[in-house]
């Protein structure tokens, strides 16, 4: 099976039975912990991703790592990589559980970039009717754009609209200039 068919029969695995126990957010957070583990530790990716120390050690040592620290399904899929050999799918069935679980979850992702820091206030309007256009649960972050001018963008999913004033006076110029 080819490794891109592999990570999307992990995937919706997991998603299954993440969802049969009501846990998809905890397993998509584990997920996402053990990747930036294995970015940010270059041990723990070496001893994860050699196939030099023999499986059950491999397996021992997971046990005791991670046990109570990810999802106990996160832990059974560590310990299924590792059986099947398949330790270097990891980052990809993160990545893909993280967009699938947006939809799973009736999610959208939200950035909002702003020249400055917007009110609490204006921030919770916006995300509320952004909310109601889409029929979806909007997950926001804001970012704080020094390069902006004035005014916003906002990247909704695959999305981006731009109210930036710097947009806003490249319309006017191109207007200007028709």
């Amino acid at each position: 099976m080819r490794p891109d068919k592999k990570s999307k029969t992990y995937v919706r695995a997991l998603l299954k039975v993440a969802g049969d126990q009501d846990a998809i957010p905890a397993v998509g957070t584990s997920l996402r912990n053990v990747v930036e583990l294995l970015r940010q530790e270059p041990v723990f990716k070496v001893v994860f991703h050699t196939r030099r120390i023999p499986s059950k050690d491999k397996l021992s040592l997971l046990r005791k790592t991670f046990a109570g620290t990810v999802h106990p399904i996160v832990l059974e899929f560590l310990i299924l990589l590792v059986e099947e050999r398949e330790t270097m799918a990891l980052p990809d069935v993160a990545k893909r559980y993280t967009r699938l679980q947006d939809e799973a979850l009736n999610q959208i992702p939200l950035m909002i970039y702003s020249s400055e820091a917007i009110s609490d206030d204006i921030r919770e309007d916006l995300i509320r009717r952004l909310e109601a256009s889409t029929g979806k649960t909007l997950k926001a972050d804001a970012v704080i754009d020094p390069s902006l001018l004035g005014g916003i963008k906002l990247r909704l999913g695959n999305l981006y609209l731009d109210a930036s004033l710097s947009k806003q006076l490249d319309q006017l110029k191109q207007f200007i200039l028709k």
